[in-house]
């Protein structure tokens, strides 16, 4: 396994406990809390499972293996992986936040998730260029 691939996966596995580290200093911990993290950062990568429709795997597993080891994966087009998704996100984060605070943490989640994701594709890639959205989806 690269060392980009590893520090990537790593890191969202690290990023739901920073944040319920984070928020729960603040306002404390709760089973809300802990849920609205974990499925914001967790939920982004769902569209991965639309590169196992497209390929031949013989299990989920070799999916997983695929996804742990490979960063060809990530340059596919992603239903979440874009930059009009963000801007949404980013432009729905205080609307949601005023009208429930789970709603607001579960979005940052998302958004922080999609950050790390840009970041990793920058420096592990060397591009970002399948972020951009240049087909209908």
């Amino acid at each position: 396994m690269k060392l980009s691939t590893l520090l990537h996966n790593l890191s969202h596995f690290i990023l739901p406990l920073l944040l319920l580290e984070l928020i729960g200093l603040k306002r404390g911990i709760d089973i809300y809390l802990i849920i609205s993290i974990f499925l914001g950062s967790f939920l982004p990568d769902i569209d991965h499972l639309s590169i196992w429709a497209t390929r031949r795997f013989k299990n989920f597993r070799s999916f997983l293996k695929y996804c742990f080891t490979s960063d060809r994966y990530r340059r596919a087009f992603l239903l979440f992986h874009n930059f009009p998704t963000i801007i949404a996100l980013l432009i729905s984060l205080p609307i949601a936040s005023l009208m429930n605070f789970y709603l607001g943490v579960f979005i940052l989640a998302m958004i922080c998730h999609l950050f790390l994701d840009f970041l990793a594709d920058s420096f592990a890639l060397k591009t970002h260029s399948h972020w951009k959205v240049r087909k209908r989806i």
